[in-house]
């Protein structure tokens, strides 16, 4: 009988040895055989890994014991790191230092692929879902909508290159349609005066629309005014100037350009589904 379960991280601290399995699931999963599967699972680190999390409201079986195959081992280990880093540092120094095992693991399906990259976003560039824009207010997304469109056709400017062009369509299908008529959208910031949050967010993505015309940091100094307008201190200007230098340094121009082409999933539990014996009446 199959049952769709949720997956939860047991609570607990862990140990030295609980971090060492993880880390030898990232090496080991990223490149074993499927043959070799049945194997793997009968080794001390995978048990001590995979025992790391439980079914939420089911003490059926064993996590461990419901893994059937690599691919199936790879996305929960994903999601287990995804949930972990959220309260525990040392996960995201684990991923820092086996990014190319999981670029390895992320080759296998386009799942695992947006699944990782999320893993690097929050681990190695020390991005989250507080800096994402699909949070702020409708309101917050018209004035982002229209402060680009600006970027794009204010007079005496250069023409937008390429990516500008393919960030601009990418944000603007990531926040859905706008109504974009706003005469004075620097202006319309002032009402977001006590919520700094939102302008940092918006902010980050003009900054990283005017980053993408020449992909240097010498790219903001005609936009000196622009940036003032949000009205933030220069130190949270130069947070946002480091993080999108880190994110094209790490990921490219297409890396950076691409960041909005796919929204990733917000789910904080694994679905899983397991097998079980029919119990008897």
């Amino acid at each position: 009988m199959k049952e769709k379960l949720q997956l939860c991280v047991k609570s607990g601290e862990k140990s030295q040895e609980d971090y060492d399995a993880l880390e030898m699931a990232i090496v080991e999963l990223a490149g074993i055989p499927e043959e070799n599967f049945g194997e793997v699972k009968n080794e001390d680190w995978y048990r001590r890994a995979f025992d790391m999390v439980e079914f939420a409201g089911n003490g059926k079986s064993c996590v461990a014991d419901c893994i059937s195959e690599t691919e199936h081992a790879q996305q929960v280990l994903i999601d287990m790191l995804l949930i972990m880093m959220e309260s525990d540092e040392n996960i995201s120094v684990l991923v820092t230092r086996h990014t190319e095992d999981l670029r390895k693991i992320c080759k296998q399906t386009i799942w695992l692929y947006s699944r990782i990259k999320r893993l690097e976003n929050i681990a190695v560039l020390n991005t989250n879902a507080n800096m994402d824009v699909r949070d702020i207010s409708s309101n917050a997304k018209k004035i982002l909508c229209v402060l680009l469109h600006r970027l794009q056709e204010e007079p005496g400017r250069k023409v937008p290159n390429d990516l500008q062009r393919a960030f601009a369509n990418a944000m603007f299908g990531y926040l859905g349609p706008m109504d974009s008529r706003i005469d004075d959208p620097l202006g319309a910031l002032e009402i977001f005066e006590n919520d700094p949050d939102t302008k940092r967010k918006m902010l980050a993505c003009c900054m990283e629309y005017i980053y993408l015309g020449c992909c240097h940091n010498g790219a903001y100094d005609d936009y000196d005014r622009f940036i003032e307008q949000f009205d933030l201190t220069s130190h949270d200007a130069c947070v946002i100037q480091d993080l999108i230098t880190e994110m094209y340094d790490y990921r490219g121009m297409k890396g950076l350009c691409g960041k909005y082409m796919q929204p990733e999933s917000d789910e904080s539990q694994i679905t899983f589904y397991a097998e079980f014996e029919k119990e008897e009446d």
